[in-house]
């Protein structure tokens, strides 16, 4: 029997265990279900990442996973990894993906509008891509990317960006044809009862619940600073300073 092949993290879905499902930003994601594009800004440590892979094992929704860096700046590399995302997700299909050549720099459009037909033909019609950890604004070949993937999407799939930034400009046409949600930082803030819950999973919860809702209050209801104590005596020192040790792990 062959080895399965082995693919890089950046096309890799970040699995998560011992996490809150966040019912409520379900519930609100899916309330966009008929806009094509979802974007999820916010700053790091609100839990863009855990969400929307915590929402796709809940959803059993098949998905390609991208994992934005520095190297993406450069269009050829990004079209290879998609291109390499999509294979992964679809080992089946053996009809070859386009490869972005030097000659589709004079007339990029093209070659977007044929890679995406691609990629949506061989996806399940309800599938999801995701781009992951775009720190700073985007690329404008990316921008031109997502402009021609949208008038090549099946109904019910879905391009997910996560963000720190809000959606550039040039995207506020797709907003305004209803083909964009937005979800922003207040949206992903913890609720007082999502943090309630948490506590009891991250094993805070013997605070009052009055001490509670002060750290909740404190932490502005940001996911990535909740720590996880188990030793009491760190916990007593959490529960005099409001806030603790910041905690680097997710929801």
């Amino acid at each position: 029997m062959g080895r399965k092949p082995e693919y890089p993290v950046k096309i890799s879905r970040p699995l998560f265990r011992n996490v809150l499902e966040r019912t409520r930003l379900f519930n609100l994601i899916d309330d966009g279900g008929a806009q094509p594009l979802l974007w999820i800004s916010g700053p790091a440590g609100y839990g863009k990442t855990t969400v929307i892979s915590t929402y796709i094992d809940h959803k059993k929704t098949p998905a390609i996973w991208y994992q934005w860096d520095d190297g993406d700046k450069d269009p050829a590399t990004f079209f290879y990894y998609l291109g390499l995302a999509c294979r992964k997700e679809t080992p089946r299909k053996r009809k070859p993906l386009p490869l972005y050549l030097p000659e589709y720099s004079f007339s990029p459009e093209n070659f977007y509008l044929r890679f995406f037909e691609a990629v949506f033909d061989r996806l399940e019609p309800t599938s999801l891509v995701v781009f992951d950890n775009l720190i700073q604004k985007p690329e404008k070949y990316f921008v031109d990317t997502l402009k021609c993937a949208l008038t090549r999407m099946p109904i019910g799939a879905q391009i997910v960006i996560l963000s720190r930034t809000d959606p550039p400009p040039d995207l506020s046409l797709q907003k305004v044809r209803n083909k964009m949600k937005v979800i922003r930082k207040d949206d992903l803030r913890l609720d007082p009862e999502e943090f309630k819950q948490l506590a009891i999973l991250k094993d805070i919860s013997e605070f009052s619940e009055k001490k509670l809702m002060e750290l909740h209050s404190r932490l502005e209801g940001c996911s990535g600073t909740v720590s996880h104590r188990r030793d009491s005596k760190k916990k007593r020192a959490l529960n005099e300073n409001g806030l603790g040790t910041r905690y680097s792990g997710n929801l």
